[in-house]
């Protein structure tokens, strides 16, 4: 676990990091957008449609569709590690998501199995996700 940048950083994008969890646990779009740079690109290879996406307004439209399938979900993540030098933040979670869907099956659990690479853009303050993938670890 390496945590290094200044700590206003680190905590910034901490709060970064639960604000996304929160704005999902609550499907609000609107916030959860809120945690994406205009830029940024989404990567989930095992997810169709998910594999890359570009811009937030795309990501925040194909979030919300998937969204819909959803009674209830909650997500919690855990900071890993951070690391910010010059204008670029890189940090690793780790994230438990359990949810029910609209045809009530219970989702998939994800805890630890996954880790979630994140690329924060520090030039353009308060902290935004700038890019997002998943990796399954080694």
């Amino acid at each position: 676990m390496t945590f290094k940048g200044p700590v206003e950083d680190r905590l910034a994008i901490h709060e970064l990091v639960m604000s996304y969890g929160d704005a999902v646990t609550r499907k609000d779009a609107k916030d959860w957008g809120k945690t994406w740079a205009e830029d940024a690109i989404w990567r989930i290879p095992h997810f169709p449609l998910l594999e890359k996406v570009k811009g937030r307004e795309e990501i925040v439209r194909l979030w919300s569709q998937v969204m819909e399938d959803y009674k209830y979900i909650v997500f919690t993540a855990v900071l890993g590690s951070l690391s910010i030098e010059n204008d670029t933040a890189k940090g690793v979670t780790y994230t438990t998501e359990t949810g029910m869907n609209i045809k009530d099956n219970k989702s998939q659990d994800y805890a630890d199995q996954r880790q979630y690479i994140e690329i924060y853009a520090v030039a353009c303050l308060p902290f935004l996700l700038a890019e997002f993938k998943i990796e399954n670890p080694d």
